[in-house]
């Protein structure tokens, strides 16, 4: 943004920025280039302002810009006079300046995240505190609410601070994608992780805080402590993904150093074999001048005899004879010099490369100190043996060029160059064969807590059904109450195995946690109603539970195929680097709404007929169909929830809601294993409107596409120190148009004189 302020008696003609762009490494344009900046041609004093975006000048890191303002005045008789500002220049850092403020920035959000953390850890502590103390207590004294409104506000500054880490969070990203020519994989992490980022502040948790507030202020006191137990399971379940943020931050972190050494390696090994490139051209041009010197000595001589065998010859071709001989004396001494320079200069080369190779042998024990630190990750191999060699060769290379001893330097600098090349492609080999072996091991988990959720539902199906069937009186209860423990151990082996799973992963997304948390809310409400002997509370927890495992199925089911097609597209590449991930058709509403349908036809037909499918695999079916139904209910209120404010939100909203009561309607049936003619009548029905529902909603995006083909300005923000410059020229054409305008120049120039005083 450029603003300022020009004065002239009578007005201006012109007002231009004049600049030019000096690119990394190369000479500074002779011309300067010029934009035209938008004046007031008869106003004689006023401010102004340019927003200028540099994008458009395609700067690079180490490049330069140079400008200045200047303005000519409207005197035609005497020839347009200029004035202009001052030079100034806008450099952007080079690589290595850049990496160290991308070092920085990452470091700085790592401390953010920690902090962050330990706040929502301590915040978990107050509200179990809480709690413990409101246990006895029928009413709230003066403490009491103190105390929770303490814990109130430290809600809002933990908030205030998770908005933060977003913000510096994705201007780290922003400025890695800028400055850094990342792979498509790394910036997808990159993006995957900003969403996991921006998904930890959770409405739900917000409401129910919200209610908290109320409650205070309403003296429910007799609610509160089933609110903070509420809310203390959703403070551990952010807790939770603080952690998992931090992990999967260092994680890649680790992951973006490796990649940028990788990438050094490969730069320096370039310029080393350039370099001995250029001592082996110097050693040859020495060599062929040796073989040439020879030769003039003879011809000198000769010319020596025959200027002693003419002794008649005259005084003056005996001078020159001996200017000659002077000449020819006087230039092997300036060979040498420049010789001598030549060879400081290599050795100069030389050096800054030993002092580049230092620095990436920094990076790689910084790596392998990181790699040890983290809890998830293995141990790096970064053949400290292979930098050593390397680093003994530079060093060789530099003592044989101080030596003028050129043709052993060349062979150092070769192996050199050879043994980085070498050492760069075991790093990257080394990097992409954890990822595959972490892939598949990551895969593997996966599916063993895929076969266990299966089984867990199966399970708690069973002990909903058995306790729907028992009395308080029966000696059963005991043994069914024991199994509902049981349960509850085994979905908290699920529970740790899934959040060391999430860890690693990053496809693993928030509301997968969240439903994780769900799973084992219900199951541990489950058992505080069976030890209350209140059944049939119990039983609806139970049924809960099962709704929540059978979702979690689902998710990672999902989770489970785009590990198994990007493990396919690594194995089919080659390589994990430099890729682009494919991205199947997806496949619309309507069409997994049809596809659940005819698997429900498929369904009754075979309970109906003969042959069919026995109890189990039936039971295992009907939970999978009743999963996905509420998987595509939660996907129909998402949409809902996306149009509303507009006016096709309007249009559909109660369409929608009646889609979604008969989508809970077909989810009781199938929990209920009771699948009907009616049953299928009405997901006939309800895919109708589903899919007229969707076309209205596709062509109202297609005709905004449309519309959107035209081209609009984009109004952008000027900086808060330019606003007063837009004030005041605001303020100064509004008095500029209370002067008559038929006043003579002197009373103009007594006008400016005045409104400048008055600014």
């Amino acid at each position: 943004m450029l603003g300022g302020t020009i004065t002239d008696d009578y007005g201006f003609s012109n007002l231009k920025v004049m600049y030019k762009v000096i690119r990394a490494g190369q000479n500074s344009p002779d011309k300067f280039l010029t934009r035209a900046v938008p004046f007031n041609r008869s106003a004689a004093t006023q401010n102004f302002y340019y927003q200028w975006g540099l994008d458009s000048l395609k700067m690079q890191p180490g490049d330069r810009l140079e400008y200045f303002v200047q303005v000519w005045d409207n005197d035609v008789v005497n020839g347009y006079k200029s004035a202009r500002s001052s030079f100034a220049q806008f450099a952007v850092p080079d690589q290595a300046k850049l990496a160290e403020a991308a070092e920085q920035s990452a470091q700085k959000t790592e401390n953010q995240i920690s902090k962050t953390l330990t706040k929502a850890q301590q915040l978990k502590k107050d509200l179990n505190a809480l709690e413990n103390r409101l246990q006895t207590k029928k009413n709230l004294d003066f403490q009491d609410k103190k105390q929770a409104e303490d814990l109130l506000k430290k809600r809002e500054e933990l908030m205030q601070e998770l908005k933060e880490l977003q913000e510096q969070n994705k201007t780290n990203n922003e400025r890695q994608e800028r400055f850094n020519n990342q792979n498509p994989e790394m910036l997808q992490k990159f993006e995957q992780l900003q969403k996991l980022m921006n998904e930890l502040m959770d409405p739900e948790t917000q409401k129910l805080y919200e209610e908290l507030k109320k409650m205070l202020e309403q003296k429910q006191d007799d609610k509160m402590i089933d609110m903070l137990d509420r809310l203390k399971n959703k403070e551990k379940n952010l807790e939770k993904e603080l952690e998992r943020a931090l992990e999967l931050f260092k994680q890649l972190q680790m992951e973006q150093k490796m990649e940028n050494a990788i990438k050094d390696l490969e730069k320096q090994a370039e310029k080393q074999e350039k370099l001995a490139n250029e001592t082996e051209k110097q050693e040859a041009q020495k060599e062929k001048d040796d073989k040439a010197q020879p030769k003039k000595d003879d011809a000198k001589s000769k010319k020596d005899d025959k200027a002693q065998s003419k002794k008649d010859e005259n005084q003056q071709s005996k001078k020159e004879d001996n200017s000659e001989k002077k000449d020819q004396n006087s230039d092997p001494k300036k060979e040498d010099n420049a010789k001598k320079d030549e060879n400081a200069e290599l050795s100069k080369k030389q050096e800054e490369l030993n002092k580049e190779f230092e620095k990436t042998r920094e990076d790689l024990k910084e790596i392998e100190k990181m790699a040890e630190e983290m809890k998830n990750a293995e141990e790096k191999d970064t053949r400290e043996d292979l930098q050593q060699d390397i680093s003994n060769e530079q060093k060789e290379s530099q003592k044989q060029l101080d030596q003028k001893q050129n043709d052993k330097a060349s062979k150092s600098q070769k192996k050199a160059a050879k043994q980085m090349k070498e050492l760069s492609q075991e790093l990257a080999q080394q990097q992409q064969s954890a990822e595959m072996e972490e892939s598949q091991e990551n895969m593997d988990d996966l599916r063993d807590i895929l076969e266990n959720l299966i089984q867990l539902s199966f399970d708690q199906e069973r002990v909903m059904k058995d306790f729907k069937a028992v009395s308080l009186q029966d000696p059963r209860f005991v043994k069914l109450a024991q199994d509902q423990l049981k349960l509850q151990d085994d979905a908290k082996i699920i529970e740790d195995s899934l959040y060391a799973l999430a860890n690693r992963v990053l496809q693993i997304q928030s509301f997968v946690t969240r439903e994780l948390n769900g799973m084992k809310g219900y199951m541990d409400e489950s058992v505080k109603y069976i030890r209350e002997r209140r059944l049939n509370v119990a039983t609806s927890k139970q049924q809960f539970a099962m709704t929540s495992i059978n979702n979690l199925a689902l998710m990672l089911s999902d989770v489970f195929k785009q590990m198994q097609e990007q493990m396919s597209q690594m194995s089919a590449s080659g390589s994990g680097k430099g890729k682009k991930k494919g991205k199947g058709k997806s496949m619309s509403m309507g069409e997994m709404q049809k596809q659940l349908n005819e698997r429900m036809q498929k369904l009754m037909k075979e309970g109906q007929g003969q042959g069919g499918k026995g109890g189990r695999g039936m039971s295992e079916e009907l939970s999978r169909l009743a999963a996905e139904q509420a998987m595509m209910r939660k996907m129909l209120k998402e949409l809902q929830d996306a149009q509303k404010g507009t006016e096709m939100g309007k249009k559909l909203g109660g369409e929608m809601n009646d889609i979604m009561n008969k989508m809970d309607e077909t989810e009781t049936d199938l929990v209920n294993k009771r699948i009907t003619q009616n049953t299928i009548k009405r997901q006939q029905e309800m895919l109708i409107r589903l899919l007229e529902s969707e076309k209205a909603i596709k062509e109202q995006e297609e005709d905004l596409q449309r519309k959107a083909e035209s081209a609009k300005p984009v109004m952008r923000r000027p900086p808060p120190q330019y606003e007063q410059l837009v004030k005041d020229k605001q303020k100064q054409v509004e008095l500029l148009r209370s002067v008559p305008p038929d006043f003579s120049p002197f009373y103009k120039r007594e006008v400016d004189s005045y409104l400048k005083k008055l600014k």
